[in-house]
């Protein structure tokens, strides 16, 4: 049995995501203070996504170790591609998406990690939404459509479609992104996806 623990709307959606689309038995454990013991067992920083194998008391941390992790649980699907570029070009979104475009978001909601005074939060806000808007426009160069890599499903969509569902909550021009948009609304369509929104009570 797969445990994932996670925190309703974060980067957790997109593992969850794949739990469902590669039909892999799992059960959700959601953060709060009553399973903090729990998460903490499984993610020493008490950070999620986490994802715990309880048969073998395997505990996988970060975003790309969980997704790599699922994949290859289901080899058939091949949601990492044979061919050596496109399979690159997967990494690279996902490894972008973890290290450059996810950071300013934790720095847009919960300021008061990083910057000590309240007189400071403004500021350091406003500069992690042009940090966000610079790093979702790079994506966009990446991006095929109507997933990263054209007409074909991968494991980096899933991920890539937080980051759609964190851009329209922060409020961003659509318009000005239309390729994660359209990436946004082929994954809205997937059974899986639309489990995951319905698990999480954001459908």
């Amino acid at each position: 049995m797969l445990t994932l623990y996670t925190i309703h709307g974060s980067c957790s959606m997109g593992p969850h995501i794949l739990l469902h689309e590669l039909d892999l038995e799992h059960q959700i454990c959601v953060s709060s203070p009553e399973t903090r013991a729990q998460l903490l067992e499984a993610s020493p920083l008490g950070k999620v996504p986490a994802l715990q194998v309880k048969e073998s008391g395997l505990a996988i941390t970060e975003q790309l170790g969980i997704d790599t992790y699922l994949a290859a649980l289901r080899p058939n699907a091949k949601l990492v591609p044979d061919s050596p570029i496109d399979r690159a070009r997967v990494y690279e979104a996902l490894a972008f998406a973890n290290s450059t475009a996810h950071p300013p978001v934790s720095q847009m909601y919960f300021p008061q990690r990083y910057v000590e005074t309240e007189k400071a939060h403004e500021a350091f806000v406003i500069g992690a939404r042009a940090r966000f808007l610079k790093a979702l426009t790079h994506l966009e160069t990446l991006l095929q459509g109507p997933y990263l890599l054209g007409e074909r499903f991968s494991l980096a969509d899933p991920y890539l479609f937080v980051m759609y569902r964190w851009a329209e909550a922060t409020g961003f021009d659509m318009h000005t992104l239309p390729k994660l948009t359209q990436l946004g609304k082929t994954m809205l369509g997937r059974p899986s996806v639309q489990s995951m929104l319905r698990a999480e009570g954001l459908s």
